[in-house]
């Protein structure tokens, strides 16, 4: 079976967008620029020597960041008890695919959708060591985490003490 030239580069031109000749360099640059949009991106208009940057970003870009997280942040709260609740469901239930959660979470917060969850467990743990007088397991099951072994292993290593230390320098 032989394909002939004109097939091939017709179909390939159909799948593949870089192939294309009437998009330009910038409009390339512009599509990957859009993909991470937080990180200075330069790049020059094809022909006419102009450079652009994308350093600061649009007060609407904050914004939009913002609202994500917030979002995100609300999500994982009202999901907290739950063990289970996996980054799928969270991108279930945000309506959005596990990349762009991931890609969205790294460019506002730094940190990945596991450990964006795992921050936000901890926080909770703490406001729970805090203001009530659970036993440290009792806070580990209220915020999620099934062995309290693990939970003050990671609060161990999130704020360098255990929890029931960190209850008695709080003066609780």
């Amino acid at each position: 079976m032989t394909f002939s030239s004109t097939t091939l580069n017709h179909s390939s031109a159909r799948t593949n967008p870089f192939i294309r000749e009437e998009k330009s360099r910038l409009f390339i640059r512009r599509e990957t620029a859009n993909i991470r949009p937080f990180s200075p991106v330069q790049w020059e208009e094809k022909g006419s020597g102009r450079k652009f940057s994308s350093e600061k970003r649009p007060a609407a870009q904050i914004r939009k960041c913002g609202d994500f997280v917030a979002r995100i942040r609300e999500l994982i709260e009202n999901n907290i008890d739950d063990e289970h609740y996996s980054i799928a469901r969270l991108c279930r239930d945000a309506g959005t695919s596990r990349a762009q959660l991931h890609r969205n979470l790294i460019a506002a917060t730094g940190l990945s959708a596991s450990k964006f969850i795992r921050r936000i467990r901890l926080e909770m743990a703490k406001v729970l060591l805090l203001n009530t007088d659970l036993y440290v397991y009792q806070v580990a099951i209220e915020v999620g985490f099934s062995d309290y072994r693990y939970f003050s292993r990671v609060f161990s290593q999130s704020y360098q003490q255990s929890p029931k230390d960190f209850r008695q320098n709080m003066g609780l």
